[in-house]
């Protein structure tokens, strides 16, 4: 074959276009064309203060394949002051996955709960979260505050069950970090999965001894991510996930 006729046969890579995502994504907000979920979450807005997200806070994800890549899943992440903790997991996720991680909390009045809404934030109620898993979301649920670095704070217990409700995977997430710090490390651990019966899962009710039986080894599996795990035998787990005396849910 003459030198000619090989390059004749030479196929070339088309040029590489340059990513319009902003654009296409202010075109929406200028002409309106942007749609909003039945709980208010607007994808463009979230996206977006995710990618402002990573410039204030830069996370070592470990264990991301454990978030699955479709269908809801419910994330259980430790959390000190908690004002961090939320944002870094979220955005760490959605960097990873592409998927969007709806964060429990205070909606509180309006205009920030508008906001908050927008931002995919869901009310701390176990209806509202057992319907938001049961669309097929990523809902992240934080212990209460622990300023105590090697533990990871109590567990919602109605909130735990409203994943089970949903039969969504609970994930635990050991979020470790310094509140006013840049670096953090996401330590992703393995989905708690519960086989309910039939039976169960159309009524939609679950049982309490499961409940409990999830949320000791959502704590545990806490514990290890967070680097705490031998020091705690199983009454301690037990007592973690009680209320502390006068503290209620923040």
């Amino acid at each position: 074959m003459s030198a000619s006729t090989a390059r004749l046969v030479v196929v070339e890579e088309p040029d590489e276009t340059p990513d319009d995502g902003l654009v296409d994504t202010l075109r929406r907000r200028v002409t309106g064309a942007y749609d909003l979920d039945p709980w208010g979450l607007d994808d463009d807005v979230t996206r977006l203060a995710g990618k402002v997200a990573s410039l204030r806070w830069s996370a070592a994800v470990v264990g991301i394949e454990h978030v699955p890549v479709d269908g809801p899943a419910l994330l259980v992440a430790n959390r000190r002051l908690g004002w961090s903790e939320p944002a870094v997991v979220a955005s760490a996720v959605l960097r990873e996955t592409g998927r969007v991680v709806r964060p429990v909390g205070g909606v509180g009045f309006d205009p920030v709960a508008g906001i908050l809404r927008r931002l995919g934030v869901v009310p701390a109620s176990a209806d509202e979260v057992s319907a938001t898993l049961r669309a097929g979301n990523v809902v992240l649920v934080p212990t209460r505050r622990e300023p105590v670095r090697s533990r990871p704070g109590h567990l919602p217990i109605d909130l735990v069950a409203a994943g089970l409700s949903a039969d969504a995977p609970l994930v635990p997430v050991a979020v470790i970090g310094w509140e006013f710090g840049r670096h953090w490390t996401v330590r992703i651990g393995e989905p708690v999965i519960l086989a309910r019966p039939a039976r169960a899962r159309r009524s939609g009710t679950v049982d309490p001894r499961a409940v409990g039986e999830a949320a000791v080894a959502v704590s545990a599996a806490l514990d290890e991510l967070i680097g705490r795990g031998p020091e705690r035998d199983l009454k301690d787990r037990v007592r973690s996930l009680m209320p502390a005396p006068g503290r209620s849910r923040t």
